[in-house]
């Protein structure tokens, strides 16, 4: 109101000395004009200086908690310390040149605690804190809490100190790798528990249908595996997590729906054409023959929250330490250690999107007695089948 009084004030003044002759009509219009685009000018100039200067202290504040979240960079490093003395006793698991799991080592003459499930049956291999890598072979498992006992070919290690506490609700913890890194941050969310058995998966319907075994979300161009079921055509196929799926059958597909309605009406058999891209790989061909759905590759209700992958093997256990850390199926067999630098337990799966289990430390005390109680009532029962045949007298001809 007072913009437009003053503005009508001066045009009132310019028009009266313009009637006496000292300012002329034309002139004091083109006037007016050019003062009220420079007032708009500098309103809309002052309102992007204050738009600018917003955005530049959104950018700060989202930085700065960056920067404080826990799994920030620079939180991770604050922990590589108290990780550092749990690391040295950390093996990982090598099959086929991969990193399938994390392991504990137990005894300084080659034992190592690891995640069963994980473990082939054939000899593998494993990669110590000195950077060798030995000979490795799974010697004793514990199923109910999914643990294997593996015997390396080294000596002179250096044993897993486990705390002989039960760390409370809310304490801070996180993961120790075979590099002495920390791997990811957390807490315990819930006292010690028993985690019940996966109930029995219901019939399959329609087991005949054709059945290709990913999990995916829209991606660049495509369609991103998100998890490949296994052993399912998918994986026999050789598509992996990360993988980029631009056309089935000559068909471009950009969202899940579009997948599901490209393999409705194929059986189990039927071979389908996938175009699909691996990193910066150019895209290629892969002929691709269905399976079929089997009750053990029914997705869980809490796997389609997404978040995964996910252990396959993650119900079950008599007695685990729930905690939110976030660790990839590959880290399992690993410690799990808490602000204070004390090792409570052995990582044993990646359940639900932000849950992960670990064995406490009472639970690995005990399975460790047993499975090496088991090894020597074993190696006793070979021994003495051994000494009675050398006893044996052989027949007369």
């Amino acid at each position: 109101m007072k913009i437009a009084a003053s503005r009508s004030l001066v045009l009132t003044s310019c028009l009266f000395l313009s009637g006496i002759g000292l300012i002329s009509p034309d002139r004091t219009i083109a006037q007016e004009r050019s003062e009220s685009r420079q007032q708009g000018q500098s309103l809309q100039d002052r309102r992007a200086q204050l738009r600018e200067r917003f955005q530049r202290q959104q950018r700060q504040r989202l930085e700065q908690d960056r920067k404080n979240s826990r799994n920030s960079a620079d939180v991770i490093s604050a922990f590589t310390k108290l990780v550092t003395p749990a690391s040295k006793s950390v093996a990982n698991i090598i099959v086929d040149g991969k990193a399938v799991a994390l392991g504990c080592i137990v005894s300084k003459d080659g034992e190592v605690l690891t995640k069963a499930s994980l473990l082939p049956e054939t000899e593998f291999e494993c990669k110590l804190p000195d950077g060798r890598t030995v000979k490795a072979k799974k010697v004793a498992v514990d199923k109910p809490f999914d643990l294997a006992l593996v015997k390396v070919e080294a000596m002179d290690l250096k044993p897993m100190y486990f705390a002989e506490i039960e760390p409370s609700v809310g304490t801070l913890v996180t993961n120790a790798s075979t590099e002495g890194k920390a791997l990811g941050m957390g807490m315990v969310v819930a006292k010690p528990t028993q985690i019940a058995a996966a109930r029995r998966a219901r019939a399959v319907p329609n087991a005949s249908a054709g059945f290709l075994g990913v999990a995916t979300t829209p991606g660049e161009g495509g369609l991103l595996v998100g998890q490949v079921i296994a052993r399912s055509a998918a994986q026999r196929s050789g598509i992996k997590v990360g993988d980029v799926i631009l056309e089935l059958n000559s068909e471009k597909i950009s969202d899940p729906n579009g997948l599901r309605g490209g393999l409705s009406g194929k059986k189990a058999g039927d071979e389908i054409t996938l175009l699909l891209k691996s990193n910066e790989d150019e895209p290629r061909e892969l002929k691709v023959k269905l399976g079929r759905r089997t009750t053990g590759q029914q997705r869980a209700t809490q796997d389609r929250w997404g978040g995964g992958p996910f252990s396959e093997v993650r119900t079950g256990f008599p007695m685990v330490i729930r905690h939110d850390s976030v660790i990839r199926p590959e880290d399992c067999g690993g410690p799990l250690v808490t602000s204070s630098g004390d090792v409570v337990g052995i990582n044993i799966a990646r359940a639900l999107r932000v849950s992960c289990y670990a064995i406490p430390t009472a639970s690995v005390t005990k399975v460790l007695a047993q499975l090496r109680e088991s090894i020597a009532v074993d190696t006793s029962k070979a021994k003495a089948s051994e000494e009675a045949d050398s006893l044996k007298v052989p027949p007369h001809n």
